[in-house]
This record gives structure tokens, sequence and C-alpha cells, in this order.
């Protein structure tokens, strides 16, 4: 009779007993064991790192797992109460760990992309900038040739002005001069005028009687 057979011939017997019953079936891996195992699932699975440093972390899997199994048994002998890991929970935490590192690499590489476009766009703004200095710095030698020519513009206009102004002095002295004369010569002729009228009459008497 094997233990199964036992074991169901005292659950017809004793059917409350055997129903408050468990059996621990939890076998502890070896640490080799669970190194190969964690080796076996990350070995393909893509880490950003060297081989060396996947080794390692290999490793550290099968020794975690591996001290939390020891610190059961403290707890057991302790508190006198039972806690396992099981290799479920060991291929949990691996499939945990490699959920949790794709999502934060995928996490990364999103941030290190946009930096990457911020950085680009820096620098295409420091291209944007270096010839925008050389620019302003050809049109500012430009603005200096044309404030020059501008002040030489000037300074002709001015001397234009002056030359115009003494022209224009010229000019009105001798418009008063001719003005003066025409103003002589319209009285003269008035006065003239007036004596001929004022002589007509004596020019008249002279004719008839002559």
């Amino acid at each position: 009779m094997n233990i199964f057979s036992s074991f169901f011939s005292l659950g017809l017997q004793f059917p409350g007993l055997v129903a408050n019953c468990t059996i621990d079936w939890f076998l502890r891996w070896p640490r080799d064991a669970l190194v190969a195992v964690a080796d076996h699932f990350l070995s393909s699975f893509n880490i950003v790192c060297t081989d060396a440093i996947k080794k390692e972390l290999v490793q550290c899997m099968g020794s975690v797992h591996d001290g939390v199994a020891e610190y059961c048994l403290q707890y057991f002998q302790k508190y006198r109460r039972s806690t396992h890991v099981t290799p479920k929970s060991y291929l949990s935490f691996i499939n945990g760990y490699k959920e949790i590192y794709s999502q934060k690499l995928n996490e990364i590489e999103s941030m290190a992309k946009r930096m990457n476009d911020g950085l680009t766009r820096l620098v295409e703004a420091e291209k944007a900038v270096i010839v925008m200095k050389e620019e302003l710095t050809i049109k500012e030698k430009e603005l200096d040739v044309a404030n020059k020519k501008a002040d030489e513009v000037l300074k002709e206009v001015a001397v234009k002005k002056g030359a115009a102004e003494i022209v224009k002095h010229q000019v009105q002295k001798v418009k008063d001069t001719a003005q003066t004369l025409v103003d002589e010569i319209n009285r003269d002729r008035m006065e003239a005028n007036a004596e001929l009228e004022n002589a007509k009459p004596a020019l008249l008497v002279g004719l008839i009687c002559f």
C-alpha cells in the first residue's frame, strides 16, 4: 500500500482530520538549478549590458531566490510558521523582472530620444545663431558705410543749401533793384503823363492860333 492509498483510507475513517491537513510538497531547489533556470530564460532576453554583467545578473537571481528559501526555513524555526518559495514563484520573479526591465527600457529609450531631439534642435539653433551673428556683423559694416555716405551727403546738402541761400539773397537783391527801377520808371511815366495832360490845352490853343 502506497502513501496515497493510506491517505485515502485515513480520509474515509477520519474525514474531518484529513480535511484540515496539508501536505508539504515543496522541495527546495539547489542554487545551481536556480542559476541554470535563470540563465535559460535570460540568455535570449535582450538586456543592454555586456555578457559578463548578464552572467552576474543570472547568478544574483539564483542567489536571491536561494536566500529567500533560507530565510523561510529560519522563519519556520523561529515562529513555527511555514512559508515557501516555489518554482512557480521563482519563474514569476524572473518574468516580473523581464516585464519591468522592458517597461523601464522603453521609458529610458523614449526619454533618450526626446533628449537627443532636444540636443539636435539646440545644435541647429546654435548654428543658426552663429550664421545670424555673421550676417549681423556684415550688416553692421554695411550700416557703417551707409552712415558715412549719409554724413557726406548731408554735408554736401548743407554746403549746397548754403550756396543756394547766397544765390537766393543775390537774386532777391537783383529783384529788389529791378523792382525799384520799375517803380521809378512808372513814377516818371505818371509824372510825364500828368505834365502832358497839363500841356494839352496850351498846345491846342497854339495850334488854333497858328
